[in-house]
C-alpha cells in the first residue's frame, strides 16, 4: 500500500495567497521552502515555480506578474 505525503491544500493556497499579496512575504518564507517539493497540488507547484523564476530575475511578486 503506497502512502500519500502529508499535504494540504487549503494551507498551500493561503500560503501562494499571502506570497502574491503580501509584500516581502516570499523572501520571508522561501527559505523554509527549500529542497524538495514543497507544494503536493499540481498547479499550486507550477505556480510556486513562477514565483520563484520571477524572483530570481528581480521582477516583482503579486497576482498581476504571476
Amino acid at each position: 500500500m503506497d502512502t500519500l505525503p502529508i499535504h494540504n491544500t487549503e494551507i498551500e493556497n493561503m500560503v501562494l495567497s499571502a506570497i502574491m499579496t503580501i509584500d516581502g512575504a516570499y523572501t520571508e518564507v522561501a527559505e523554509f521552502l527549500q529542497g524538495t517539493q514543497p507544494f503536493y497540488d499540481d498547479m499550486n507547484a507550477r505556480i510556486y515555480s513562477a514565483v520563484k523564476e520571477l524572483d530570481s530575475k528581480g521582477h516583482p511578486v503579486d497576482l498581476a506578474t504571476v
